[in-house]
Order: structure tokens, then sequence, then C-alpha cells
């Protein structure tokens, strides 16, 4: 199917959310669920993370740009026409801690 974003391609399904968020012995009592795009909002990221991938050869963002508008643009266009795999690329989860509402967590 074509759309104004580009030909969108259903690859392999996408996984079911428990087989796709990522849990760590390190950090027990949280999961990290992917995100599909995005989100400047509160969030931790290594320095080079910013250096070698947002602002890194690909050149995804440019100086003074909005991310979302670039970078979040084309993970939700990779995600659409080469398939879920491509999430690994760009590394972009939520934080779940498993907490009751309304003091639970979900923060990317």
């Amino acid at each position: 199917a074509e759309s104004k974003m580009g030909e969108i391609k259903v690859p392999q399904p996408r996984p079911k959310m428990e087989e796709a968020c990522v849990r760590s012995d390190e950090i027990p009592g949280v999961r990290f669920i992917p995100m599909i795009m995005w989100h400047d909002s509160t969030h931790f990221a290594s320095t080079s993370y910013y250096r070698s991938f947002v602002f890194g050869p690909r050149n995804l963002v440019s100086r003074g740009g909005f991310i979302e508008d670039k970078l979040g643009q084309q993970q939700g266009l990779d995600l659409r026409t080469k398939g879920w795999e491509t999430h690994a690329d760009y590394g972009t989860w939520l934080l779940d801690d498993f907490a009751p509402q309304p003091a639970r967590l979900v923060g990317h």
C-alpha cells in the first residue's frame, strides 16, 4: 500500500508486547517497552548515543532541528517499510516500573 510517508510494507507480524519487552537482571522490577517513535520529553540517553546516532553520519537531525520532526519520522517510516527489526537501530524504550496506579511510572 502507498501512503504519503512511502510504501507500507507488512513484513512478519510485529511481536507481542511481552515478547518485545526487555528486562535486565541488573535492574529488577522494571521492564523496557519498545517505542515506535522518538519523543523528546523526559528521557535518558548517553551523550555518545546523541553524538553517534542522533547527530551522526545518517544526518537524521540538523543543528537546531527538532528530533521528532526528522528522526522520529524516519523511525516510523523504517518500521513501516523495512520492518520491526529496525527498532534496534533506534533504541527507543519506555521504562515501566509495574507500580500500581496512580503512582506507576511509565516514562521514556
